[in-house]
């Protein structure tokens, strides 16, 4: 085994300590951004931990960040029993992912592995765990795993290979969902516009229960399926929301004000099933940190959706629903800022998602200021949350 490999070996935590980060990363990060089909997640660590020397750079990468990212979701208060240095760690850990996806020398793109680490190194980035020179880093790591995803046909529906085991195909469906996810989120901090069209794919559990044809092989069954009901409303939002980020960052932004309505419509539908979700798969905290930060996603696209009309002149009358989003999506999210401000003490720990999201609270703090500042809020704005706007900016 090379030199630089035994040192990775060498440099691993104890397993205790590794299965408290790794635990960590699946609480926080798997429940939004799911990379894994659940038992083949616990087999491939099972067989990482049995013979770490035998395992590949890109197992080695992904393992790292893996880490750095739990490592920094989790509570203080964990870290401080632990007697470590939870900061100091997770840069470590990140040097290490980095070190190990160099010696891939650039297959790493090519495999599941390796296409797990760059979503990772993309989260990594929307914290600002990883410095960026500029908001545009991102997108470019978007666009690299876009089309690495792609030469290995992630884009298209796993049921069309024949033979392919039903957990594979649970985890195609998942790496590609996730990556159109992060692809929108880094084209809102980017404003360019997003590199997966709607059209582009059909990876989807969405398409995936439309697909009944001779051309397809059989779904896998239960036992090999770990899909949930939040996968299937994530599965319907992705290309409405694509396609609203797609025309609010491109050169030609006409927009007829009468589609503007029906898209917000399908997003307060969305908003609508997720606050009423009710998934039996996840634990108590789980379910409330998905729901959390899947309405703050919605939310921030019914912000770019309104924002063009909602600041016109006379918006009140002439673009009222426009006007009114705005001002209940703002106030929205800087109730989202304040709850998970709340459960950011030493036994929770929620810092990772205060940063993921920062700039989205910024924004909406800026549109309650002007808000504010126009005395545009009203009666019917002002009841959100049962507070004031004022008390809330």
């Amino acid at each position: 085994m090379p030199e630089s490999r035994t040192k990775l070996v060498s440099q691993l935590p104890d397993r205790c300590v590794a299965e408290t980060f790794l635990g960590s990363y699946m609480e926080a990060f798997e429940t939004m951004f799911p990379l894994w089909h659940e038992s083949s997640y616990v087999d491939e660590m099972a067989q990482f931990w049995a013979n770490p020397e035998s395992a590949d750079w890109t197992f080695f990468a992904q393992v790292y960040i893996m880490l750095a990212l739990g490592c920094y979701a989790t509570p203080k208060a964990k870290l401080q029993a632990l007697g470590l240095d939870g900061h100091a760690l997770s840069k470590l850990y990140l040097d290490h992912a980095s070190v190990a996806f160099s010696g891939s020398q650039l297959t790493a793109s090519f495999n599941y592995a390796g296409l797990r680490t760059l979503c990772m190194s993309m989260l990594a980035r929307l914290m600002d765990l990883i410095a960026s020179n500029d908001q545009r880093d991102c997108a470019i790591t978007v666009g690299l795993t876009v089309r690495a995803a792609q030469t290995m046909n992630l884009h298209r529906h796993p049921r069309l290979f024949g033979g392919m085991p039903g957990a594979e195909m649970s985890t195609r469906i998942k790496i590609w969902t996730t990556l159109v996810l992060l692809d929108l989120l880094a084209s809102v901090r980017s404003s360019l516009p997003p590199v997966i069209h709607s059209g582009d794919y059909d990876a989807s559990v969405r398409l995936g229960r439309e697909a009944d044809n001779d051309t397809l092989s059989p779904a896998p069954t239960d036992h090999d399926s770990d899909e949930t009901p939040f996968d299937h409303i994530l599965a319907d939002f992705l290309p409405t929301a694509s396609h609203i980020v797609r025309m609010a960052n491109s050169v030609n932004q006409e927009l007829d004000y009468t589609n503007v309505e029906k898209l917000d419509r399908q997003l307060r539908e969305t908003l609508g099933k997720v606050s009423n979700l009710h998934d039996s798969t996840a634990t108590p905290r789980k379910h409330r940190l998905r729901s959390e930060m899947f309405q703050i996603i919605i939310r921030r696209v019914m912000l770019i959706l309104h924002e063009p009309f909602g600041r016109r002149p006379n918006a009140a009358v002439n673009f009222r629903c426009s006007y009114m989003r705005l001002l209940e999506c703002s106030l929205a999210l800087a109730v989202s800022q304040g709850a998970l401000h709340s459960q950011n003490n030493p036994a929770d720990g929620m810092k990772w998602a205060l940063n993921m999201f920062k700039e989205d609270f910024e924004t909406a703090l800026v549109c309650i200021a002007l808000g504010i500042r126009g005395n545009k809020f009203d009666s019917e704005a002002s009841t959100v949350n049962g507070t004031t706007p004022r008390d809330i900016a």
